[in-house]
This record gives structure tokens, sequence and C-alpha cells, in this order.
């Protein structure tokens, strides 16, 4: 932190969260940010009793404040910290480093969709994925990664969680938000979750419309990559159809094609039902509107 230890050890913290610029942080980042503080005034590592201890006395001097529903999650309420967003997506990480915004939420972070969704989309990935946001392998050492909770809301907002395999830890990134760091899906994955779960991207329209105005930006061979590490023919014939429709070409889509088998699930928006005009190519029953296929045939 690189402040002289004459500074009391809850300014010193203060003074670390207002460099990052964070407007709410937790015990597990105040339990770093003082062993850091240790290490730079070579003095001893203080216990975890310790670090309690100093958040309660915070707590008490309106230093820190509890957020709603949110076990040892706070709200720093210092004057330098009213100039600080405190963001659902943002607190989110505190109470569960290892979410990452996903699926409508992430198609508002990556600038492809203009929805202002009332519900935060979190996915939990796997452990092995991602260290906390704004840490360093270091300060896990000898350090025990927080346990992650799953808030039914943050800050007022509902929250929908998902979970991923162990086999599909991909797609995953971190990003800025409010100029702290944040895990998300990537642009590429978010809308593979699109195809796969509509319903919480704002509906299968929104899914296409996003998908349209990402398709100048999106790495095709790594949509490639994704559905085959996914494994799942039948998200294959989704994304085959969608970009073959607009106008896309890659090696693999005939390969795919040749796999794809009809029947009563092999159906282009996920979780509703089967209607019998279908693609002969790909073998996917095309049970949507036509006014919602025309996005992608009238993009221009």
């Amino acid at each position: 932190m690189n402040f002289s230890s004459e500074v009391s050890l809850p300014n010193r913290v203060l003074y670390a969260l207002a460099e990052e610029n964070r407007g709410a942080t937790s015990a597990w980042r105040v339990r770093i940010l003082c062993v850091r503080d240790a290490l730079e005034h070579k003095s001893a590592i203080p216990a975890e009793s310790n670090t309690k201890q100093l958040i309660k006395r915070m707590v008490a001097g309106k230093q820190l404040g509890p957020i709603e529903g949110l076990k040892e999650v706070y709200q720093v309420i210092v004057p330098y910290a009213s100039l600080c967003p405190v963001s659902a997506e943002v607190v989110a990480q505190e109470a569960n480093p290892r979410a990452a915004i996903s699926h409508l939420t992430a198609f508002v972070h990556h600038s492809v969709s203009y929805e202002l969704p009332d519900t935060l989309h979190l996915t939990i990935a796997p452990a092995s994925t991602f260290l906390p946001a704004g840490t360093t392998p270091e300060d896990w050492l000898d350090a025990t990664l927080p346990r992650p909770r799953k808030p039914s809301s943050i800050l007022g907002r509902e929250v929908q969680w998902s979970s991923t395999k162990d086999e599909w830890d991909f797609g995953f990134e971190i990003g800025m938000h409010e100029g702290l760091p944040i895990y998300t899906t990537d642009l590429e994955r978010t809308l593979l979750e699109g195809l796969r779960s509509p319903n919480y991207c704002g509906g299968f329209k929104h899914v296409l419309e996003c998908w349209v105005r990402s398709l100048d930006e999106i790495e095709i061979g790594k949509i490639v990559t994704y559905a085959n590490k996914f494994s799942q023919n039948i998200l294959k014939q989704r994304i085959g159809f969608v970009l073959e429709t607009l106008g896309v070409k890659h090696q693999e889509f005939d390969e795919w094609a040749t796999k794809a088998v009809r029947g009563s699930s092999a159906v282009l928006v996920a979780g509703e039902p089967f209607c019998s005009e279908f693609s002969e190519r790909w073998k996917i029953s095309l049970n949507c509107p036509s006014s919602e296929l025309s996005i992608l045939e009238n993009r221009d």
C-alpha cells in the first residue's frame, strides 16, 4: 500500500481501497490488504481474528457499512467512495469471486444488447478457472479461497444463477466494469449460451439480434472450438443454421451437418414446441416466427 506505518491500519486499508476506486469490499479482500500491508512494513502477518476485529472497528467507525442480505460484504462509506459507483455486478464479485456475469447481463457488458435488465445473470465457474478479481496467486499462498455464496438478490436486483461443468471450463475472461476488473463470459460463449438458454438472454428474437450485431467482432474459429467442447450436436445444428443464414462459412460445417439428426428435440429455439417447418440441411425444426428468422436474412 506504500503508506507510512504512522497512519492507522484502518486508514491504510481505506487508502488501498481508494487507490482501486472500490466502493464495496469484502472480508476476504480486507484480509488480503492487511497481509499485503504487513509484508510491506516487514511486520508479522496478522491473525485472521485480528482482521475480523479490524472490520468490526471500521464498521463501528462508519468507514464500512454492511450490505443488506450479504454476509461479510461491505459498502465503503467514507467520502471518496461517494464518487465510486457500487453496482450489483461488482458486489457480486465480492460475495462470490467465482461468479462471472453471463447471459443477458454479459450481452449488455459486451455492448451488443441495449436492454436494461432488472435481473443479474451470473454463472459460477469451476474453481480452477480464476482467482478472485484484483488478486494475485501470491495473495493466496497461505489463504483459503472464500466460500462461494449464491444470494437471491444483490442491491435490490434479482440474481439468476447458473453453473457449468468442469469440462466446460472455457470462454471466461476478465473485463472492466465501472473501472474495476470483473469476470464475464466472453462474447463467443455468451452467443452460444443465447442459443442454449434464450429465456435467460432476453428471448430468441433478442439473441438473433445480438448475433447480427456481433458478426463483425466474433472469432468464428473460437465459436467452432467452443461448440466442439460443448459436444452437443443440437447446439452445432443451431450454430450452423444461424451462421450459414448470416452468410458465414467454415470447413467444419459440412461435417456437423452430416451428423445432424432430425427428431422431436431437434429444435432451433430451446424450450419451445417442435413445428413441422425445418431446415433440410441442418435437420432442425424452425420453431419460431418467420419474422424472427428474417432478422438473419435481412441483417443489412
